[in-house]
C-alpha cells in the first residue's frame, strides 16, 4: 500500500540519507527509517476505518440535501474519496492476510 504512494519513496530516502550520513551501518538505519515511515503512514493515511466513518455521513448528509449542482459536485468528490479510502482499506486486508499465510506453519 505504501509503495504505491510517490512521498513514500521520498521519506525513505530522506530518512536513508539523514541516518547514513552520519557513518551508520545499515542495522542503525533501519529503526530510523521506520519511526519515519510510521510518522508519515500516519500523517498521509490516518485511520482508514474512521475516514470511512466520516466519509460516509458526510455522503448522508449530501444525500438528504437539496437537489442543486453544487451538493451534486461535493457528493461526487465525497464518492470518489470513499472509493479510495476503500481501495487502501482493501489493500491493507490483502496484506494483513499475506502477512498471516507467511507466518503460518504449515
Amino acid at each position: 500500500m505504501w509503495v504505491q504512494e510517490a512521498s513514500c519513496e521520498e521519506v525513505i530516502k530522506e530518512a536513508w540519507e539523514d541516518t547514513r550520513g552520519s557513518g551508520s551501518n545499515v542495522t542503525t538505519c533501519v529503526a530510523p527509517c521506520a519511526d519515519s515511515l510510521t510518522s508519515w503512514n500516519r500523517q498521509h493515511f490516518g485511520n482508514i476505518q474512521k475516514n470511512l466513518q466520516i466519509a460516509h455521513a458526510e455522503l448522508c448528509k449530501l444525500q438528504n440535501g437539496k437537489y442543486e449542482q453544487v451538493l451534486v459536485s461535493c457528493k461526487r468528490e465525497v464518492e470518489r474519496k470513499i472509493n479510495d479510502l476503500l481501495e487502501v482499506e482493501e489493500t491493507m486486508w490483502q496484506q494483513c492476510s499475506r502477512v498471516t499465510w507467511l507466518n503460518k506453519d504449515d
